[in-house]
């Protein structure tokens, strides 16, 4: 009668996993971060900006609403009465939007560009390379 062979292997699943085993040294990461090689992580960014975007957002809202309703009126009441059309005035019109919007706008727009540069600084401090914009082939082809 054969009785069950138990036979275990002890493996070491690190020789496996093809990472290294060993701490970069102080010169390896120096020059990595001159490569422009951090790391960043997307979601603080994300959520810095969408907080400070929502805290304007408390703040201001009051006078955006004013903003918003005397843009509406005035395209209402004002733009929408004339009887001719002609280019002149849908240029004048065309102006007078972008510029109500951009008022409107451009705050919000500003403060989520600096909440993010603001957001990548305290991440990994002040950093400018030239190196992670080279063309490179490699990247293209799959």
């Amino acid at each position: 009668m054969l009785g069950k062979l138990n036979i275990f292997v002890t493996l070491d699943l690190q020789f496996f996993a093809g990472e290294k085993t060993e701490k970069a040294t102080p010169k390896k990461r120096q020059d990595s971060r001159k490569k422009g090689q951090v790391l960043k992580s997307q979601d603080v960014t994300s959520a810095i900006v969408l907080l400070c975007i929502f805290l304007y957002l408390t703040f201001a809202a009051g006078f955006m609403k004013e903003d918003l309703i005397s843009f509406f009126r005035e395209i209402i009441t004002h733009n929408m009465a004339t009887k001719s059309i002609s280019i002149s005035s849908l240029m004048e019109l065309y102006k007078d939007v972008l510029m109500q919007m951009g008022k409107i706008l451009l705050p919000i727009f500003g403060i989520a560009v600096i909440a993010a540069i603001g957001a990548n600084f305290l991440q990994f401090g002040l950093l400018f390379t030239t190196e992670t914009l080279k063309f490179d082939l490699k990247k293209l082809i799959l």
